[in-house]
């Protein structure tokens, strides 16, 4: 796993338990907006996160 893929992970796990307002949100956003590779990761981590609130689509994974 490439370092930008596990901090793009390490920021998305921290962040979703984070109220709005939290201190960590404003580092993340200035890691975010430094390198377009750091969004394109971030997205993919929302992206397969979304997927777990489907049933079929957990159970796809689950079974992959």
């Amino acid at each position: 796993m490439s370092d930008v893929r596990q901090q793009a992970a390490r920021w998305f796990a921290r962040l979703l338990d984070l109220p709005a307002d939290h201190p960590q949100r404003a580092r993340y956003a200035q890691w975010l907006a430094a390198v377009p590779r750091h969004v394109e990761e971030h997205q993919g981590y929302a992206v397969l996160w979304e997927g777990f609130a489907h049933t079929t689509q957990t159970q796809a994974l689950a079974g992959a």
